[in-house]
């Protein structure tokens, strides 16, 4: 059997980036069913569903319980067919105002972060590389999985205003109601002007 020293691995399939479990990989589970058993129709019912059993009323209410993983490690917890980028959809799919849109936006910011960048802002030999993949991130989340529509330049503003306060080296957000990341995602919104 393989050993597997990474903590995630994926598979792009019909335009979607679908992240595994590699031990589920190396155990020589079948990835196109799982990826089908994921999104298949009627996923956001059987989301829900799976929240209101563990006794949540709603994503945003399930996400403020886990504030520090990222969101693949989230989407585990709901069970193996079960993508991260459907829980992202989800909790931008009710948003109607500027607070909730800054509220969710955070938390994904939170999120996308943590996972990238373990040792912190601006910490580590590679941190560079990890910036940018963190900005990446960011960016592809916001522009096509929170079903949103124009999200690149808010989601851009949003980084710019990251950068620009600053947040000293070593930073790491624990959670949406981080002071820097209120006044970043607060002045990005508003300098793009976010339409909901």
């Amino acid at each position: 059997m393989l050993e597997c020293n990474v903590s995630r691995c994926g598979v792009f399939q019909r335009g979607v980036w679908k992240q595994l479990r590699c031990d589920s990989v190396m155990q020589g589970e079948n990835m196109n069913d799982s990826f089908e058993t994921a999104w298949e129709m009627g996923w956001r019912e059987k989301i829900e569903d799976r929240l209101c059993d563990l006794g949540f009323d709603n994503v945003s209410s399930f996400l403020a319980a886990y504030p520090s993983l990222p969101m693949y490690q989230v989407a585990r917890k709901l069970g193996p067919h079960v993508a991260a980028a459907q829980l992202t959809q989800l909790s931008f799919r009710d948003v109607k105002s500027r607070e909730e849109f800054e509220l969710a936006a955070r938390d994904l910011l939170s999120r996308v972060l943590r996972s990238n960048l373990r040792k912190g802002w601006e910490s580590g030999v590679h941190s560079m590389r990890m910036m940018a993949g963190a900005r990446s991130e960011w960016l592809s989340a916001m522009e096509f999985r929170t079903g949103l529509q124009n999200m690149r330049p808010t989601a851009l503003a949003i980084w710019s205003e990251l950068e620009s306060v600053s947040p000293p080296t070593g930073w790491l957000p624990r959670g949406s109601s981080d002071d820097i990341l209120k006044q970043a995602v607060t002045s990005g919104a508003a300098k793009s002007n976010v339409n909901l």
